[in-house]
């Protein structure tokens, strides 16, 4: 690890606990990325119902829970009536309680906007309390909010320094709305990024017959 690297890392750890001092509770630090990033790096988008939930132990004797969701629209890496399991960390089992500051909670018959990475055969989140938007019906229609708790965002500030700060969760006044803006970033094309080689400096004519006179002098041992 370079000294950049680990010079980084004991500023935030210092500054994660200053901030610790000020929270009631612990937070997980998060960089929180806009929706067209989320969907290009995101292996699977789902509008979705939670219709099952399972809690267990893994090899490793951690809890670890397991929600099932129904997609009701896939927007990408599937497509409506698949089945998903989500992985997670953590649960509550036997009276035992395992969790991790900021992870997400899911309970049956919810109803979720999915931004989710490949797990063996099975999905994950896009990050520790990142990428579940909440779909809420109300008499005004439906709109999605994003479900952010127990988070810090991180961001660079100036002179190198880091700026924390409660991240606002982001709400969408419909679903179709919310729903367009994932199929707009996600059909946007995509620029390749072309490495480009150092040029050699061309030898004009008059210094390259300049040099093979000379090499031929030397040769004869005039020079």
């Amino acid at each position: 690890m370079e000294v950049n690297q680990i010079l980084i890392l004991r500023r935030l750890c210092l500054l994660l606990i200053v901030f610790s001092f000020h929270k009631t509770t612990t937070a997980t630090l998060v960089i929180i990325e806009d929706i067209a990033t989320m969907t290009r790096k995101s292996d699977l988008i789902v509008h979705a119902q939670v219709i099952d939930q399972s809690v267990k132990k893994d090899k490793t004797d951690r809890i670890v829970t397991m929600t099932t969701i129904k997609v009701l629209d896939g927007m990408k890496g599937s497509k409506k009536g698949d089945i998903k399991t989500i992985y997670q960390v953590g649960g509550e089992l036997g009276g035992r309680v395992m969790r991790i500051a900021g992870a997400h909670q899911y309970r049956q018959g919810e109803e979720l906007v999915l931004f989710g990475l490949r797990y063996g055969d099975m999905w994950v989140s896009y990050g520790v309390g990142l990428g579940k938007f909440r779909v809420l019906r109300d008499k005004q229609g439906t709109h999605v909010v994003e479900d952010l708790h127990d988070l810090v965002a991180v961001k660079p500030g100036e002179n190198k320094k880091f700026v924390f700060e409660e991240p606002v969760p982001r709400q969408f006044p419909s679903l179709d709305e919310f729903k367009n803006a994932i199929d707009i970033a996600a059909h946007a094309p995509q620029f390749q990024v072309i490495e480009m080689k150092p040029m050699k400096r061309k030898v004009e004519n008059s210094e390259l017959q300049k040099a093979v006179a000379l090499k031929q002098l030397a040769k004869k041992g005039n020079v």
